[in-house]
């Protein structure tokens, strides 16, 4: 009886990846990988690790070092203090929006969830970094995630269906089910 159970789970399953998962190997990745993601999530990898950096570096900036008698020149009261604090908040700012392309790349090199690569990319364009280059990168790699799309194959209601999957079969196996 716990045999016919298992196989006709096992059946089940069969039938829906070989419906789904067509063009993937056992794992649901993509067996017709171009460079394309993998350029695209590299890219954006890199944006974010430079822009972290710029952002931890505004961030470790020893106030005394800034000179500001040329605002008190120009009749500002602008103190080292509020500059500071100017300067914490962006910093605070930018090192949490430059995990996102670094998410976005991770996700793009497994090609898994295309939507957080793509939205990994588009934050990547307002985290700056030196002289523009982070942004300019992030658009670069969000165009060649973009163009990847038939590489990302693992789906939101497919991944869910493959984890209930292997919980029946797991406690099929087990004799609970």
């Amino acid at each position: 009886m716990d045999i016919e159970k298992i196989s006709a789970v096992d059946r089940n399953i069969a039938d829906k990846n070989t419906e789904l998962n067509f063009g993937q190997d056992s794992f649901g990745q993509s067996t017709n990988k171009s460079n394309m993601a993998t350029i695209g999530g590299t890219l954006l990898i890199v944006a974010g690790v430079l822009s972290l950096i710029t952002w931890v570096s505004i961030l470790t900036v020893d106030i005394s070092l800034i000179d500001t008698s040329f605002i008190a020149q120009e009749g500002y009261a602008i103190t080292p203090e509020q500059i500071q604090s100017v300067l914490i908040t962006c910093g605070s700012i930018g090192c949490i929006l430059s995990i996102f392309p670094i998410l976005g790349g991770i996700v793009a090199l497994k090609r898994k969830m295309r939507g957080l690569a793509l939205v990994g990319g588009l934050i990547g364009l307002f985290i700056i970094g030196p002289l523009f280059a982070s942004s300019i990168l992030s658009l670069i790699g969000l165009i060649f995630v973009g163009l990847s799309k038939e590489e990302f194959q693992l789906d939101f209601v497919e991944f869910f269906e493959g984890i209930t999957g292997m919980f029946q079969i797991f406690y099929c196996n087990m004799g609970i089910y």
